[in-house]
């Protein structure tokens, strides 16, 4: 499992879930959208039965990417919500995030708002769409063409195309 204490107890979720809802933060950036789209791929191809949605409000200059869903409020009574790349809950794209049965974090910013039941916090890490591909692989997840772009394009976008100092050979 992924070096990550809180890897098994997510991946268990995960499993458990019949819904699924990943949200991210407002005014997303490309690590926001690729981590969020790539992560419904994922779980998408691992477990077809499930209904996984990704909420948050439309982004016209990144719609290439993909696109967000709607969905209704009741649907959070009994579902898995991953918040990724957010640090604090106000920044939460999306009302009823924490109304989730369990609510996820997954994050590379400092823990300063610690919101979710289960979280992943690691500022040593280059993105978030980075944890979701180590954590996709300690899983046994498999990435098809379409996720591995996604989130490539959330490493991409966070490392200035691999200029940042946060680019290491473990991004790589």
């Amino acid at each position: 499992m992924a070096h990550w204490p809180e890897a098994a107890s997510i991946k268990q979720a995960i499993e458990e879930a019949k819904t699924i809802l990943i949200h991210r933060h407002v005014r997303p950036d490309p690590d926001a959208l690729g981590s969020q789209l790539g992560l419904k791929r994922i779980i998408e191809r691992a477990y077809p039965e499930k209904n996984v949605y990704v909420v948050g409000g439309i982004v016209r200059d990144l719609e290439f990417l993909g696109k967000m869903e709607h969905v209704e409020p009741e649907m959070y009574d009994e579902a898995l919500v991953l918040v990724l790349d957010t640090a604090n809950q106000e920044r939460i794209d999306g009302p009823h995030a924490l109304k989730g049965k369990t609510v996820v974090k997954i994050d590379h910013h400092p823990d300063e708002d610690p919101y979710a039941m289960h979280q992943i916090v690691d500022t040593s890490v280059s993105s978030t769409s980075e944890m979701i591909a180590e954590l996709a692989e300690a899983w046994g997840y498999s990435l098809d063409q379409e996720s591995a772009f996604l989130l490539f394009a959330g490493i991409v976008g966070d490392t200035g195309r691999f200029q940042f100092r946060n680019a290491t050979s473990r991004t790589f």
